[in-house]
């Protein structure tokens, strides 16, 4: 059941027009499945961005680190430079926890979030970064760890 085409670039192929559409149809399922993993995933952690929840988030897909901070370390000064190149979700100066996410641009994916806290006892930074959306994204997520360690290693005296 094919119909005959001859043009210039089926050189007299037949080809089956009912396959080619379920080819269609399923390659069309399966973007739009990525798509909708990309949205489930996302109202999760966003919910948790949002909230006034000061723990360590639990997500699967985390990249996590401890970074040591020299005595003089200022955590008001970290904020500063963090809220100039993230959106700050949520703050607690008492405990010392910080919650953001990339900014939102239109045409780009969802970006990455992060979790941030400063022991002042024991001179450390727990930091935990995750993808907004989906699996796909944990680049993302290593690139903004990255950038937070520079962030802090510039805060720090030479």
């Amino acid at each position: 059941m094919g119909i005959e085409i001859i043009d210039s670039k089926s050189h007299g192929q037949e080809f089956n027009i009912v396959a080619k559409g379920i080819k269609s149809a399923i390659f069309s399922v399966i973007i739009a499945s990525a798509q909708l993993l990309g949205v489930y995933t996302i109202f999760p952690r966003s919910r948790y961005l949002e909230s006034n929840d000061a723990t360590k988030p639990t997500f699967k897909v985390a990249c996590s680190s401890v970074i040591d901070v020299q005595e003089d370390f200022d955590f008001n000064r970290l904020k500063t430079e963090i809220a100039s190149k993230w959106l700050i979700t949520f703050s607690d100066d008492i405990c010392h926890v910080l919650k953001f996410r990339a900014k939102w641009h239109f045409f780009k994916n969802w970006g990455a979030a992060a979790w941030l806290k400063f022991d002042s006892e024991a001179r450390k930074i727990q930091l935990v970064c995750f993808p907004l959306a989906g699996i796909q994204d944990n680049d993302l997520a290593r690139k903004m760890q990255k950038e937070i360690k520079n962030c802090i290693k510039l805060d720090e005296p030479a």
